[in-house]
């Protein structure tokens, strides 16, 4: 089933979501919990074991290795953050070796995927939360533990801060421990590196820029990049598309949210 209707990016802080054609992707892991939805017929990813992995509902966890294809259906994506949502295992999933996803399509139904598209598509403001309420009710997600309140200001630090400019050693005095300390207890709290993370998050306001004026250069500036060539080498590891991929889809049409 063709579509012709514009592609929607919505932004909130705890998640984001993409509703419109599937596009392909090189082979690449990130650090959000990624769902992928189709109302049409199954949609096919691929994990490092190369093999085809077809369904009309699936989660990618944060950090598993998954590659795209193009097609014409309707298909939703949902990044969930990792650090305030957790995936709960009480749905017995059973995840192979290489694979790039759980199946989801004995949980999640048909009419909830339509649910999902109605209220992205139509009450956008407070789609996030009943759509994170359903993912909870099918006992998907659940809330992440509570992490160290260290950690915890760290983060918050680290949203208003300058990237570019913050490092291991001033964010370490800011919370009252030795780097090493630090460095350790971030990525215990949280299951990535503190320089992982903060590259996460260049690569988010990097990107946002680059939807809103399609300027690499720029984009690559605002995010605190080295250089352009640096941030076309992260974006692609990161999510299986070079900037100027991401630049050619010009029918993306992109909201954030304050809450």
């Amino acid at each position: 089933m063709e579509t012709k209707e514009k592609s929607g990016f919505y932004v909130w802080k705890e998640m984001a979501a993409y509703t419109g054609v599937s596009f392909a992707t090189k082979r690449h892991s990130h650090f959000y919990h990624q769902f992928c939805f189709s109302l049409d017929k199954p949609f096919l990813l691929r994990g490092k074991n190369g093999k085809d992995f077809y369904s009309q509902a699936a989660l990618v966890p944060s950090g598993v290795s998954h590659e795209t294809t193009f097609g014409n259906d309707r298909f939703i994506i949902l990044l969930i953050d990792p650090l305030l949502f957790a995936v709960s295992y009480q749905t017995g999933f059973i995840h192979k070796e290489g694979d790039p996803a759980f199946d989801l399509t004995d949980i999640i139904s048909n009419s909830d995927i339509l649910f999902f598209e109605t209220e992205l598509k139509s009450n956008q403001s407070e789609a996030k939360n009943k759509i994170l309420q359903l993912l909870k009710d099918k006992f998907i997600l659940e809330n992440q533990r509570n992490i160290d309140n260290r950690i915890k200001d760290s983060l918050s630090f680290i949203q208003q801060d300058e990237l570019d400019q913050l490092t291991l050693k001033q964010i370490s005095k800011i919370t009252k421990l030795s780097p090493s300390r630090f460095r350790h207890l971030f990525r215990s709290e949280t299951g990535i590196t503190f320089s992982s993370y903060k590259l996460w998050k260049k690569m988010q306001k990097a990107i946002f820029t680059l939807i809103e004026q399609k300027d690499l250069m720029n984009a690559a500036y605002e995010g605190g990049f080295f250089d352009q060539p640096h941030f076309n080498r992260v974006l692609r590891r990161s999510f299986g598309l070079s900037p100027s991929e991401l630049k050619k889809n010009t029918h993306f049409e992109l909201k954030i949210f304050s809450s």
